[in-house]
C-alpha cells in the first residue's frame, strides 16, 4: 500500500511540473492585443465595443441599453367622417419606426326625405325614406291591386285547319292572357283576299272557302291616326271657349271632339310659393280678370346643414376650422375660425459625398424654404472597369478602371492567362508542357511544382544558412542555386518524434527544409489529363481557423465546415478570403507558392463536387456549393473510388490512402509515433459529415475512412489533388 501511495505522489508531482511548464509555454507564445470597435445602441438593439485580436480571439464588452423609440406628434393621414373611421400616424425620428391609430367615425343625426312607390297588379306599394348619409328604410306597406281585364277579343279564328287564339288584357299592366278556339269541322278551299291596315283598322288577308267559312290571317297592326292639334279657346268669366279637339293628319276624322265651355265663374290660375328654409310656402289663386286670394299655407323647411370643410393650417398659411352653412339659402350656420400657422415641416435630400465633394442633407419644407446639415467628408473612389486588354500566356493584360465621380484613372495589370496547349504544346507561345510521367514500384507518378520538404543535415550548409536573413518573393532563403525554408520545431517536449532521416527533432530548434519538386501519384488519366494525389502530406493547418459565426453576401449563414469558404481552400488555392472571415492567402497560399507560372498553365480548373452525394450521406444537410478550383481535396465518395486504387470499404486500411509526412510539417508537430504508422498522419478531406455543421472527415495514419475532427479546433495534415493537361 505504502509502495502504490509513494508511485502516485510521483505521477501527481510530474503532472504538476508538465502543467507549470505548458502554462509558461502558452504565457509567453502569445500577449494578446486587442482593437475597438464600438457599435453605437439603436432604438431596440443594446451598443457595445468588441474587442479583437490579430490572432483571432475576441470578446464583447461595454454594453449600452437600447435608446428607444422617440416618436414625432401624431399626423393625421386620413381624415374621419361619419361613414369612415380616420387614420393618424406618428414616427420615430431616429429608426423611421412609425405607430399608427385609427380616429373614431363623426357623429351624425338621420333626416329623412320620403319617396312613394305605387302599387301595382303584382307588386306591393310602399314609401321609402333616405338620409343625406345613405342610411335608408322601407315603410308604409300598400297590397298589390290585382288585374283588372277587359273582355275577350279573337285574334285569330278557328279553321278546319286551325285552332283560333283569343285574348284578354289587363287594363292597367297590359299583362294579356291567352286561350285557344277549338278547330272547325270541314275541309276548306280558301281563296285570299288582302285588306290593308288602315289609320283605325289592321291590316290583314281574308281566307274565303267556297262553303262560306271565312278566317282573317296575317294580321298587320293598324297605321293608328297621325294626331293633329285642334287648338281649344279657354273659357273666361266673361266669354265662353271651347275645349282642345284633336283629328288625323291622314284621314281627317275626329279624334276628339271640341266642346263649348260655357263661361265660368273666376278661372283662377295657381301660383304656387314654395316654403323656405325660413319662410312658409302657399298657393296664390288668380283669375284673369284680375281677382286672386292665397291658400294652402305650409311650413317653413328649416335649414339644410352644409359642412364647409376646414383649412389646414401651413408654416405660410393659416388655416380655418370646419364651418357649417345652409345647402339651400346658403345662410352661415356655424362661423369658420382662423387656425394660426404651423412650423415647418422639412423633408430629408441626402447628398452623397464624392471623391471631389463632401455629401450633406438638404431640409426643404413644402412651402420652399430649406437648409443644409450634417456635411460628411469625401469618399474614396468609385473605379470602375473603363477598358481591357485581355492578357496572353505571352503577354500581360491591361485593366483600365475610371472613377464615376471624377475620371480618374487606374490601370490594373493582369497576370499571364493559361496556356492553349494542343497535343504537348501551347498554340500561343510554343511552351512545351512540363510534368512527365514516370513509373516507380508500379505506379505512375509526376513531379511538379516545388516545396519545402527535407530537412537540412550539412552542417556547412546550415552554418551558412544560419547568416542569410534575406528572403525572396516566395519568403525562401537563397542559396547555391537553391531556395531554403527556415523554420522552428513546435513538437513540445517530446524524443520520439524524428525526422525521415531518424534524427530527433529537437522542440524550439531552428532547421532548414530544401525546397523540393513536389511527388504525384496519377490517380487516373483520360485523353487530355492527369488526376493526381500528393504522395506526402505537404502542410499541416486548421481546416477554419475561427469558431465565431459568418454569413455570405447574401446574408446566409456559413457553417463552420463549409469546404467553400474555409481556410484550407483559400490557402490551397491562393485566394483572399477577408470577406468570409479568413485570412488572405493571395502571397503565401499553396498554389502560387507551390507552382511558376508555366507549371500553372498545365493545371486546369475542376469543378469539385461538393453536393450531399459526394459525402457518406446523400441526406447531409451540411454541404455548400460546387466549387472551381486548381487545388482541391479528396472528397468522401472520391476516398472509396476503386478506379482510384482506394479501398471502397470507410474501415478497411489502404496504403494507398495512408500518407507520410515531410520533415517540414513534422516540424510543426504533425506525425504518428505508433510503431505500425511511424511519420504518417491524419489529412482533411472537404466533406462534412451529416449530423454536425463543424465536423469534417479525416484519413487516418492507416488509411481509415471514417474519423471527424471539429474544423476549427485542432490543425491536420493537408494532402492536396489537381487536375493537369497531358
Amino acid at each position: 500500500m505504502l509502495k502504490n501511495k509513494k508511485i502516485i505522489a510521483a505521477i501527481s508531482v510530474v503532472l504538476l511540473i508538465a502543467i507549470v511548464i505548458l502554462i509558461v509555454v502558452l504565457a509567453t507564445r502569445h500577449k494578446h492585443e486587442y482593437k475597438e470597435v464600438v457599435t453605437e445602441p439603436t432604438c431596440v438593439d443594446k451598443g457595445y465595443t468588441t474587442y479583437t485580436c490579430s490572432c483571432g480571439d475576441s470578446y464583447i464588452s461595454n454594453e449600452v441599453d437600447p435608446l428607444g423609440h422617440s416618436y414625432s406628434d401624431w399626423t393625421v393621414i386620413k381624415e374621419a367622417t361619419v361613414d369612415e373611421e380616420g387614420l393618424k400616424e406618428k414616427e420615430c425620428i431616429r429608426c423611421n419606426d412609425k405607430v399608427s391609430e385609427t380616429i373614431a367615425k363623426l357623429d351624425h343625426t338621420h333626416n329623412y326625405t320620403s319617396v312613394v312607390t305605387n302599387p301595382t297588379c303584382v307588386d306591393k306599394g310602399y314609401t321609402t325614406y333616405t338620409c343625406s348619409c345613405s342610411d335608408s328604410y322601407k315603410d308604409n306597406e300598400v297590397d298589390p291591386l290585382g288585374h283588372s281585364y277587359s273582355d275577350w277579343t279573337v285574334i285569330k279564328e278557328a279553321t278546319v285547319d286551325e285552332e283560333g287564339l283569343k285574348e284578354k288584357e289587363c287594363i292597367r299592366c297590359n299583362d294579356k292572357v291567352s286561350e285557344t278556339i277549338a278547330k272547325l269541322d270541314h275541309t276548306h278551299n280558301y281563296t285570299s283576299v288582302v285588306t290593308n291596315p288602315t289609320c283605325v283598322d289592321k291590316g290583314y288577308t281574308t281566307y274565303t272557302c267556297s262553303c262560306g267559312d271565312s278566317y282573317i290571317s296575317n294580321e298587320v297592326d293598324p297605321l293608328g291616326h297621325t294626331e293633329e292639334l285642334i287648338p281649344g279657346k279657354e273659357a273666361t268669366c266673361t266669354e265662353s271657349g271651347l275645349t282642345e279637339g284633336k283629328k288625323c293628319s291622314v284621314c281627317n276624322e275626329t279624334l276628339v271632339e271640341q266642346v263649348e265651355i260655357e263661361t265660368i265663374d273666376h278661372a283662377y290660375t295657381e301660383e304656387v310659393t314654395e316654403p323656405t328654409c325660413v319662410d312658409k310656402g302657399y298657393t296664390t289663386y288668380t283669375c284673369s280678370c284680375g281677382d286672386s286670394y292665397k291658400d294652402n299655407e305650409t311650413n317653413a323647411l328649416g335649414h339644410t346643414e352644409e359642412v364647409i370643410p376646414a383649412k389646414e393650417a401651413t408654416c405660410t398659411e393659416k388655416g380655418l376650422t370646419e364651418g357649417k352653412k345652409c345647402s339651400v339659402c346658403n345662410e352661415t350656420l356655424v362661423e369658420q375660425v382662423e387656425i394660426e400657422t404651423i412650423d415647418h415641416a422639412y423633408t430629408e435630400e441626402v447628398t452623397e459625398p464624392t471623391c471631389t465633394s463632401k455629401g450633406y442633407t438638404t431640409y426643404t419644407c413644402k412651402c420652399g424654404d430649406s437648409y443644409k446639415d450634417n456635411e460628411t467628408d469625401v469618399v474614396d473612389h468609385d473605379y470602375k472597369e473603363f477598358s481591357k486588354i485581355e492578357a496572353t500566356c505571352k503577354e500581360l493584360g491591361y485593366v483600365t478602371y475610371k472613377c464615376s465621380y471624377c475620371e480618374d484613372i487606374q490601370l490594373e495589370v493582369v497576370d499571364y492567362a493559361d496556356h492553349k496547349f494542343e497535343v504537348d504544346t501551347c498554340s500561343v507561345c510554343g511552351l512545351v508542357l512540363m510534368g512527365k510521367p514516370y513509373e516507380e514500384n508500379g505506379y505512375t507518378y509526376i513531379n511538379l511544382g516545388m516545396y519545402p520538404q527535407s530537412v537540412v543535415t550539412d552542417l556547412e550548409t546550415i552554418k551558412a544558412l544560419s547568416t542569410i536573413y534575406s528572403y525572396n518573393s516566395l519568403g525562401y532563403i537563397e542559396y547555391n542555386g537553391n531556395e531554403y525554408k527556415r523554420t522552428f520545431a513546435y513538437i513540445g517536449y517530446n524524443d520520439e518524434y524524428k525526422f525521415n532521416n531518424g534524427d530527433i527533432i529537437v522542440n524550439d530548434r531552428t532547421y532548414y527544409c530544401l525546397v523540393e519538386p513536389i511527388k504525384w501519384r496519377v490517380l487516373s488519366e483520360d485523353a487530355n489529363s492527369y488526376t493526381l494525389l500528393c504522395d506526402n502530406i505537404i502542410y499541416y493547418m486548421n481546416y477554419f481557423k475561427y469558431v465565431s459565426g459568418r454569413t455570405d453576401s447574401n446574408g446566409n449563414s456559413i457553417a463552420t465546415g463549409n469546404y467553400e469558404y474555409s481556410s484550407i481552400r483559400a490557402w490551397l488555392n491562393s485566394y483572399d478570403g477577408s470577406s468570409y472571415n479568413v485570412d488572405n492567402y493571395t502571397k503565401e497560399g499553396f498554389y502560387n507558392v507551390a507552382f511558376n507560372e508555366e507549371e500553372k498553365a498545365i493545371i486546369n480548373t475542376t469543378l469539385v463536387d461538393n453536393s450531399a452525394n459526394s459525402t457518406h450521406s446523400s441526406t447531409n444537410k451540411y454541404t455548400c456549393n460546387d466549387t472551381y478550383d486548381k487545388v482541391y481535396l479528396l472528397s468522401y465518395k472520391d476516398a472509396l473510388n476503386p478506379a482510384y486504387g482506394f479501398e471502397t470499404s470507410e474501415n478497411a486500411s489502404d496504403i494507398n490512402k495512408a500518407k507520410m509526412t515531410t520533415d517540414y510539417v513534422r516540424c510543426m508537430g504533425a506525425m504518428s509515433v505508433n510503431e505500425d504508422s511511424y511519420g504518417k498522419y491524419e489529412y482533411w478531406m472537404r466533406s462534412t459529415q451529416a449530423d454536425a455543421d463543424c465536423f469534417v472527415n479525416l484519413i487516418n495514419s492507416y488509411g481509415f475512412l471514417f474519423l471527424t475532427e471539429i474544423a476549427f479546433e485542432n490543425p491536420r495534415g493537408v494532402c492536396p489533388a489537381i487536375n493537369i493537361s497531358k
